[in-house]
């Protein structure tokens, strides 16, 4: 949690509620970062309106939206957010030894 990520999807393995409470009673993990956390995840959500309406159904849930035009969007995110890195001394692919992999 100290590390400037708000919140892990989807599994939880690092954000679950057991680590969260046994860093916090170690001392480990301030209350006021998870503080700092929540009102980032949530302030959008109330700006949007999302707390204004209920929840969906279970079975609204459960419906499949995936499209050909989500899926063209998606690749079209991707591909414009893909960063290209120039190998000029041959940095790339790091050595398996190196610090940078653990």
């Amino acid at each position: 949690a100290l590390s400037g990520l708000d919140q892990e999807m989807p599994l939880g393995l690092f954000y679950s509620n057991v680590a969260i409470k046994h860093q916090m009673s170690l001392g480990l993990l301030p209350e006021s970062v998870i503080d700092e956390k929540v009102v980032r995840i949530l302030t959008p959500m109330f700006e949007m309106g999302l707390m204004d309406r209920p929840p969906p159904s279970p079975e609204a849930l459960k419906a499949n939206v995936t499209s050909d035009a989500h899926n063209a969007l998606a690749r079209s995110l991707a591909a414009n957010s893909t960063v290209l890195l120039v190998n000029r001394r041959s940095t790339l692919p790091l050595p398996s030894n190196s610090a940078l992999q653990r």
